[in-house]
């Protein structure tokens, strides 16, 4: 009595994703199964977007492009034994479109000459795994910048009044771009002799004493007027 033939089938079908990033690759295998031990089985896959490409193992791969966003990307698998039945599994990929990153936060717009100006440039890409470039295109002489956002400098006495413009763009590996512009505003000068700040100088530096080149808290100053008065 001869057993009959029974059809194979896809095992891990639960595996597959279905979904995939613009300009990122794209793949899974897909495996099977035959009741009947010692069938030769094909593998076939009879339709798929012209982004993926696979091979008979069971393996299938890809990287989808900004036309594919939005596209017919339906794949159907077939796996066929050598009496002619199927098992047969269809599905469809959703492409992501890849978005543009963007700064974040507000600038420090305003410095002191012979102060060092610091300031950390945020951003954010709203696709969490590309690769991002930050690049300054043009800024002031004195001010340097890394790749990491970082902007530092000493501006100067002649910097007082001048543009002090700086350009920055954040891109990712696909070239999907944010720029922005800001100037710096130059607004005094500090002396090694005298002097005090408060706020309503610069936004967010706290108030500052320096006699002779040396930083003193005025809370320090007033602490030894007040032991020399009772002193007396």
């Amino acid at each position: 009595v001869m057993n009959a033939n029974e059809k194979p089938g896809f095992t891990n079908t639960y595996d597959i994703p279905t979904s995939a990033n613009e300009g990122y690759p794209y793949g899974f295998d897909i495996d099977w199964a035959d009741p009947d031990a010692g069938d030769n089985l094909v593998f076939t896959v009879a339709a798929k977007p012209g982004w993926i490409s696979w091979e008979s193992d069971g393996v299938i791969l890809g990287t989808p492009a900004q036309s594919d966003v939005g596209g017919n990307n339906d794949v159907r698998l077939v796996v066929t034994d050598e009496g002619g039945l199927y098992a047969q599994y269809d599905f469809s990929i959703n492409v992501i479109g890849n978005q543009e990153p963007y700064f974040t936060g507000n600038r420090l717009t305003t410095a002191l000459g012979n102060l060092l100006y610091e300031h950390q440039v945020t951003w954010n890409d709203p696709n969490p795994n590309d690769d991002l470039t930050f690049t300054v295109n043009s800024h002031p002489a004195w001010l340097s910048w890394d790749a990491s956002g970082n902007l530092s400098g000493l501006p100067a006495e002649s910097d007082i009044g001048a543009a002090n413009t700086v350009e920055m763009t954040i891109m990712d590996q696909l070239g999907k771009f944010d720029t922005e512009t800001f100037s710096i505003s130059i607004t005094d000068i500090v002396t090694d002799d005298f002097l005090i700040e408060d706020e309503s100088i610069m936004p967010g530096l706290s108030l500052l004493l320096k006699i002779n080149g040396l930083s003193i808290a005025p809370v320090a100053i007033i602490t030894f007027f007040a032991l020399i008065f009772q002193s007396l």
